[in-house]
């Protein structure tokens, strides 16, 4: 439908936009920047689909950085040799807003405290893919990613069933899998 829009003009591509637009405020689809309020969440009806070519090193790359992060995590909230050593400045650490203080103890044992993390890519003016932001403190892209590939699914079917994209159930039900090993005994599921 998009390459078709492309060949009748601009004009197709408005209207495809619109109709997104407005399906995504018809099911309430906003997103919330602090200090600012809700926001209408906005999908390009000319969706980045990477292909396997170019995914395969940023998935490499982006699960080793997802490991160090747990790495990190693991030591701050365990026994804290980076601080120990010099290696994290104590004062970033313990002055940063999102450090919990109750949670640190020197006896911590759980290696994986990182359950997911996400990570904001973008490209340079010569194509190179750079991190813009880690996000490791709520899901919620999770649920734009899912929320996109619904629409697209229903407003742009040609297209999506042509992209070959890669599902998203293996993904969702190993977190849940991960989340449920985290939960005390006795936690129904």
């Amino acid at each position: 439908a998009v390459a078709g829009a492309l060949e009748q003009g601009a004009e197709e591509l408005h209207r495809i936009d619109d109709e997104i637009t407005r399906f995504l405020a018809d099911d309430g689809v906003s997103y919330i920047r602090p200090g600012t309020g809700a926001q209408p969440w906005q999908l390009d009806p000319m969706p980045l689909v990477i292909d396997a070519a170019t995914w395969s090193p940023l998935e490499v790359g982006l699960a080793q950085r997802a490991e160090l992060l747990n790495a990190l995590i693991a030591d701050i909230y365990g026994p804290q040799d980076l601080l120990r050593s010099g290696v994290l400045p104590a004062a970033a650490v313990f002055g940063h807003a999102g450090y919990v203080r109750p949670v640190s103890r020197p006896s911590a044992s759980d290696q994986h405290p990182l359950l997911l993390s996400a990570t904001d890519l973008g490209r340079d003016a010569a194509g190179d893919w750079h991190v813009l932001a880690d996000r490791v403190q709520a899901p919620s892209g999770l649920g734009y990613a899912r929320e996109n590939r619904r629409v697209i699914s229903q407003m742009l079917p040609e297209l999506y069933q042509e992209g070959d994209l890669h599902r998203m159930d293996p993904y969702f039900a190993a977190l849940r899998s991960a989340l449920l090993s985290c939960a005390n005994e006795g936690i129904a599921q």
